[in-house]
Protein backbone atom coordinates (compact mmCIF):
# COMPACT_ATOMS: atom_id res chain seq x y z
CA UNK A 1 0.00 0.00 0.00
CA UNK A 2 2.89 2.27 0.94
CA UNK A 3 4.81 1.52 -2.20
CA UNK A 4 2.13 2.50 -4.39
CA UNK A 5 1.17 5.65 -2.92
CA UNK A 6 4.93 7.02 -3.47
CA UNK A 7 4.71 5.41 -6.98
CA UNK A 8 1.23 7.56 -7.45
CA UNK A 9 3.18 10.47 -5.47
CA UNK A 10 6.36 10.05 -7.83
CA UNK A 11 3.98 10.25 -10.97
CA UNK A 12 2.27 12.82 -10.30
CA UNK A 13 5.19 15.34 -9.37
CA UNK A 14 6.70 14.22 -12.39
CA UNK A 15 2.92 15.33 -14.53
CA UNK A 16 3.40 18.63 -12.44
CA UNK A 17 7.35 19.23 -13.63
CA UNK A 18 6.68 18.16 -16.98
CA UNK A 19 4.10 20.31 -17.21
CA UNK A 20 5.70 23.24 -16.04
CA UNK A 21 8.87 22.92 -18.27
CA UNK A 22 6.07 22.24 -21.68
CA UNK A 23 6.68 18.50 -22.04
CA UNK A 24 2.74 18.48 -22.19
CA UNK A 25 2.22 19.68 -25.20
CA UNK A 26 1.88 16.50 -27.65
CA UNK A 27 1.44 17.19 -31.72
CA UNK A 28 3.23 13.37 -32.24
CA UNK A 29 5.25 10.84 -31.22
CA UNK A 30 8.27 12.24 -30.65
CA UNK A 31 6.45 14.34 -27.80
CA UNK A 32 4.81 11.59 -26.34
CA UNK A 33 7.85 10.04 -25.65
CA UNK A 34 9.60 13.19 -24.66
CA UNK A 35 6.44 13.82 -22.12
CA UNK A 36 7.20 10.59 -21.01
CA UNK A 37 10.54 10.19 -20.01
CA UNK A 38 10.01 13.72 -18.69
CA UNK A 39 7.30 12.23 -16.70
CA UNK A 40 9.46 9.39 -15.76
CA UNK A 41 12.81 11.22 -15.11
CA UNK A 42 11.47 14.40 -13.56
CA UNK A 43 14.24 15.32 -11.53
CA UNK A 44 16.50 15.10 -14.40
CA UNK A 45 14.49 17.89 -15.95
CA UNK A 46 14.60 19.69 -12.53
CA UNK A 47 18.34 19.72 -13.11
CA UNK A 48 17.51 21.48 -16.60
CA UNK A 49 18.45 18.21 -18.71
CA UNK A 50 16.30 18.71 -22.40
CA UNK A 51 14.67 15.01 -22.73
CA UNK A 52 12.98 16.58 -25.77
CA UNK A 53 13.39 14.76 -29.20
CA UNK A 54 14.23 16.91 -31.80
CA UNK A 55 14.81 16.59 -35.62
CA UNK A 56 18.32 18.12 -37.23
CA UNK A 57 17.36 20.90 -40.46
CA UNK A 58 19.38 20.36 -43.87
CA UNK A 59 20.51 23.90 -42.84
CA UNK A 60 23.88 23.49 -40.80
CA UNK A 61 22.61 20.80 -38.54
CA UNK A 62 20.59 23.37 -36.97
CA UNK A 63 17.84 21.88 -34.31
CA UNK A 64 14.20 22.40 -35.29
Amino acid sequence: MLKTLIAIAYLGVGVLVASTKDYLDVENLKDVLSAALAILLWPLVLADVNLHFETLTEENGKRR
